[in-house]
């Protein structure tokens, strides 16, 4: 029986000093390498956090947060929609809650920025998180069964020219951060035989290699409802989000 939770988006600005606890002791559950300083000054970057709340407790069960960016591509000017981020407790894994709260802060963002293409941007270092992709999208990079095009690779490019200068790498696409980097613990999303089975998990380990080291996989979605995938239209649907533009 599936857990209930409910979800909410909230400013980063209006975060109570409980709830920044909370939500840094989640992410200890699940990260090596993480400081309370850093955290809060990842946090204070973005603009808003999708929470997950137990409806009984009222504890926050799971979060992701999430800025826009400006990224210059070419001639056009395209809205990055750049999750932080991301963690859920592993009692409440099966609940849609987080996947609902971001369908609906995708479909206020095309609303919001109407002139601009937007893409979703995901930076990876667990085959959990890559997974999410082709849940969420019918096309998304990179993948296993096709070449990246080029406006998705100069996406990545501008991203990782605006917000990770130093650490990115264009021609592997990995985010390698030198010394201490924040990591998952052993066992939380490690890529073992039975995963590898699953040709987008297979992909993922072989296009970044260190990923329990940290390293991070940049990774890009257009954001519209044709290019949601028939599973997220399901989940948003029966959570009655309305999909029209």
């Amino acid at each position: 029986m599936e857990t209930l939770t409910r979800g909410i988006t909230k400013p980063v600005r209006s975060l109570l000093v409980s709830e920044r606890k909370q939500m840094f002791e989640l992410m200890m559950l699940y990260y090596d390498g993480i400081t309370e300083t850093q955290f809060n000054k990842d946090l204070d970057e973005k603009e808003a956090v999708m929470v997950m709340l137990d409806s009984k407790t009222l504890e926050i069960v799971g979060f992701s947060t999430f800025m826009f960016l400006d990224l210059e591509v070419g001639d056009s000017m395209i809205k990055g929609f750049f999750s932080g981020d991301t963690v859920v407790h592993a009692n409440y894994r099966k609940t849609t809650t987080i996947g609902v709260e971001l369908g609906k802060n995708f479909l206020s963002s095309v609303k919001r920025f109407p002139e601009n293409r937007m893409f979703w941007i995901l930076i990876s270092k667990g085959c959990r998180t890559y997974r999410l992709l082709p849940i969420f999208f019918r096309e998304w990079y990179p993948r296993y069964d096709c070449h990246t095009p080029e406006f998705a690779k100069n996406v990545m490019d501008a991203f990782g020219k605006v917000k990770y200068p130093i650490n990115y790498d264009r021609d592997t696409g990995l985010i390698t951060f030198s010394g201490l980097a924040e990591t998952l613990r052993p066992g939380v999303a490690d890529a073992h035989e039975g995963r590898l089975n699953d040709p987008h998990i297979r992909y993922f380990v072989e296009r970044n290699p260190s990923h329990m080291k940290g390293d991070e996989l940049v990774c890009v979605a257009e954001v519209s409802v044709k290019n949601f995938a028939p599973a997220f239209v399901r989940i948003l649907k029966q959570a009655g989000v309305t999909l029209n533009v």
